[in-house]
């Protein structure tokens, strides 16, 4: 899964475009 961090909050997410949108704002992949 995607670890990513928004907004301080820890959001997992599973889509490739969902992710994407994310590493816009800090995403991290673990």
């Amino acid at each position: 899964m995607f670890h990513c961090v928004w907004r301080a909050k820890l959001v997992y997410v599973q889509d490739q475009t969902l992710k994407m949108a994310l590493c816009q704002h800090r995403c991290c992949i673990v």
